[in-house]
């Protein structure tokens, strides 16, 4: 008997799991679940990640985690949602996990039948299914006409990257569009900003970290389409080659979650020192790709980071070729700031020494990037090429779900070539004349 249960849904796409017996499994061809509201479709895909907690000596468990096909509002109630599930031509229809059907039976309840059914509740109960109730805000119109885009960000002071970077994201969504958590928040006090996150004794301490700038982000969806959380040495572009705006690219995006191809922008030598006032692309052209910083960083619905932001609930892929976002990863552009963020790394209160010798290491122990070296960058190759596939498809394979984390986390992998970002641009020049 195939059995399973929806445990999850909202604006963002629904999870859960799939009981079926080991004779009808099939590894090649996992079960199909199908999830609609009010009669849409609102999210589609396969169960294919293991569940060992419902997994029995004669049966496989199998867990889903779908994203929403499109912005789509939340279901009002019991009756507005539908699942299936299908193997092998067989279609069954999926239950609700308990406390996931009472909150949408309550959903569907007016005031007063509402305040009855409080009476009987818990303050811990109430306070469970008040978090499931609560609708998103609405996109559009009146006083929830939301802005495109925020950007949250830690910054352990203002020097360093940080003018940078404040610079670039000015430009993009003004300056009270940009959020900073900080443990210094009087080295901000020269910066107009739209808020400034403190707390006593905020130490570095990366999964709280990861924690904190994951529910400012989803909070901030009330005010903003977008939210885009990174580092300040972290500078997230359009593809070069899509002849598109941030914002335009923005606009073309189906995916809730929107991951980018991650490089560590190199210095390569004989090239100066950063200039602060000038764009990354006119004063650095090589980049070595980096699974660690293929990020996703913009989310439109709530969002569950990993450490450092790499990973989040969504199994993420790339965009098409010439398509998507950039992250460019400044750690290694310019020996200069590297200095400066070593200074900045040695004020800061950390929460443990593995932590604290780590970054310190990351920024002292070498000044320059190992692929920096000449015979790598005379091999270069264009951004768009079969050594960039191969190493999007490596990201892709390991990628494995982490259940008791909600996550899907990966390798961090530094490709064995560098990319030459002028290379490319250069060639659709020529070919466009």
């Amino acid at each position: 008997m195939i059995k399973g249960v929806v445990e999850k849904i909202g604006v963002a796409g629904a999870s859960g799991w799939l009981q079926l017996p080991r004779a009808r499994y099939r590894p090649d061809s996992p079960p199909l679940v199908q999830v609609f509201v009010s009669g849409k479709l609102l999210a589609t895909g396969p169960a294919d990640l293991p569940r060992r907690d419902v997994t029995t000596d004669d049966c496989v468990g199998l867990g889903f985690s779908l994203s929403s096909r499109e912005a789509s509002d939340p279901p009002r109630g019991l009756e507005d949602v539908q699942a299936f599930a299908t193997v092998d031509g067989t279609t069954v229809v999926l239950a609700f996990e308990r406390s996931l059907r009472l909150s949408l039976e309550l959903g569907s309840l007016n005031e007063h039948q509402l305040k009855a059914v409080a009476r009987h509740l818990s303050a811990e109960q109430t306070r469970k299914l008040v978090a499931g109730l609560v609708p998103a805000p609405a996109a559009d119109g009146g006083r929830n006409q939301r802005a495109t885009l925020c950007v949250v960000t830690y910054a352990h002071d203002a020097t360093a990257w940080f003018p940078y970077f404040y610079n670039y994201y000015r430009d993009l969504v003004g300056p009270h569009g940009i959020y900073v958590v900080t443990p210094t928040p009087e080295n901000f006090a020269g910066y107009a900003l739209g808020g400034l996150i403190t707390a006593a004794r905020l130490e570095f301490d990366d999964a709280a970290r990861a924690y904190l700038m994951s529910h400012l982000a989803t909070g901030l969806h009330a005010y903003y389409r977008w939210s885009l959380v990174c580092d300040v040495d972290e500078f997230v572009v359009p593809h070069p080659l899509s002849g598109l705006s941030f914002l335009d690219m923005l606009a073309t995006g189906r995916n809730p979650i929107a991951i980018s191809r991650g490089l560590d922008m190199i210095q390569a030598e004989g090239e100066p020192d950063f200039d602060m006032s000038a764009p990354i692309l006119e004063q650095r052209r090589y980049g070595v790709p980096n699974t660690a910083m293929c990020k996703p960083h913009l989310a439109r619905v709530p969002v569950s980071y990993s450490g450092g932001f790499h990973y989040c609930q969504e199994r993420m892929d790339f965009a098409a070729r010439a398509d998507g976002f950039l992250t460019l990863h400044m750690k290694w552009a310019c020996n200069r700031m590297r200095r400066e963020v070593a200074e900045a790394v040695q004020k800061t209160v950390f929460s443990n020494r593995e932590t604290a010798d780590y970054s310190l290491r990351s920024v002292t122990v070498e000044p320059r990037h190992p692929m920096a070296a000449p015979a790598f960058l005379s091999r270069a190759s264009p951004l768009e090429s079969d050594a960039m596939e191969g190493f999007e498809a490596l990201y892709r394979s390991n990628l494995t779900y982490d259940a008791p984390r909600g996550l899907w986390v990966g390798k961090h992998v530094v490709a064995p070539f560098v990319v030459d970002l002028r290379e490319q641009a250069a060639a659709r020049g020529a070919d466009d004349r």
